[in-house]
Order: structure tokens, then sequence, then C-alpha cells
């Protein structure tokens, strides 16, 4: 089955919920039509979900480009006293570390 939606805004529990309503299956394909972040209370715990299941398809949509644009000094290396921020792509993500000197957090 083949399920469309959209304006998700970071509201996980909501989110998981609709997936059990219409009882979503690995079989089963997800299109997100953007606006996945912003608004609602747990954007990552959305895109993280949403990066584990490969059957979802996800299109960017004006809230992400936003927050793209918010974050548009991750496009480069950040490099202040000692720490450096490294970026590299992550299941069609960013995956971001920001490293202390001698100590390395993801």
């Amino acid at each position: 089955m083949h399920y469309v939606i959209s304006d998700i805004h970071g509201c996980y529990a909501q989110f998981t919920e609709l997936l059990g309503l219409i009882d979503f299956k690995d079989t089963d394909t997800l299109y997100v039509l953007g606006d996945i972040v912003d608004r609602g209370p747990h954007p990552i715990k959305v895109l993280s979900a949403l990066m584990e299941m490969p059957n979802a398809v996800c299109i960017v949509g004006n809230h992400e480009l936003m927050a793209l644009d918010g974050l548009r000094f991750l496009k480069e290396p950040l490099i202040n006293s000692r720490s450096i921020l490294i970026i590299f792509p992550y299941r069609n993500f960013l995956k971001i570390h920001l490293c202390y000197g001698d100590y390395y957090t993801s």
C-alpha cells in the first residue's frame, strides 16, 4: 500500500500513532511531502524514525529549507579555539561531530 502525508512538524507521538492507525508495514511505502521539522516538540525523533525507514520517501518542504538556511554555517568546517565541527553524509542526512581537542562527541 502507498501512503502520503505531510506537515508532521516534529510531532513524533502523533506521527507514530498515525502509523499504528493505518497498520503501516515494511511492505508499504510512505511518502512525506515536506514540513517534517519545526513547531512540534520532537523534530529530531521524527527525522531519526524516518531515517530508519527504508520504505519512506521524504520531500523537502519550506520548513526544512528554513532550517537548512538557518544552519548555513554547517556547509564548511568550523574551527574555533581548538574545536572543529565535522560534517559528512549519513543516510541522506548530515551527521555532525564536534571535537574539542582530544574530546570527540556526536
